[in-house]
């Protein structure tokens, strides 16, 4: 598994914990507040202010998860980024690479099947000039 493909599975890892949890704080803080409402010996005046300010702190507190969920995943997002950004800088670093040893390799070939050329050429006119003359010869001895 490479590690962007790590990373990705442990940021789900953490969105589903994170979820989790949130919901698990809202569920618990519901069953408190009726346990509250079942058990506590309160008149109903008290037994308002209380379940206000434990609404309240369920609010602020799911607030404060929320908050913090929003800036981890800010934050793996930022980290995916740039794990990007240098993946794909090495690749156009390693494309730039092979592109250059193509184009040398290339010009190389190109050079030699070039003096491969001329030396043929000239080869080919010394044999020319070597018949040539070979039969000015034979054709001298004739006369």
């Amino acid at each position: 598994m490479s590690t962007n493909q790590e990373t990705a599975v442990q940021e789900t890892t953490c969105e589903r914990n994170c979820s989790t949890f949130i919901k698990g704080a809202i569920i618990g803080g519901l069953v408190g507040a009726a346990a509250a409402l079942l058990l506590a010996p309160k008149s109903g005046r008290e037994l308002r202010c209380d379940l206000a300010e434990g609404a309240q702190n369920v609010t602020g507190k799911t607030k404060e998860v929320a908050l913090d969920l929003s800036s981890k995943a800010a934050t793996a997002v930022k980290n995916a980024g740039e794990k990007a950004e240098t993946v794909v800088s090495g690749v156009k670093e390693a494309s730039t690479a092979i592109a250059t040893s193509v184009k040398d390799a290339t010009t190389g070939a190109a050079h030699q099947v070039k003096e491969a050329t001329i030396q043929a050429v000239q080869s080919v006119k010394s044999a020319s000039s070597d018949i040539a003359e070979g039969v000015v010869e034979e054709l001298k001895k004739e006369d």
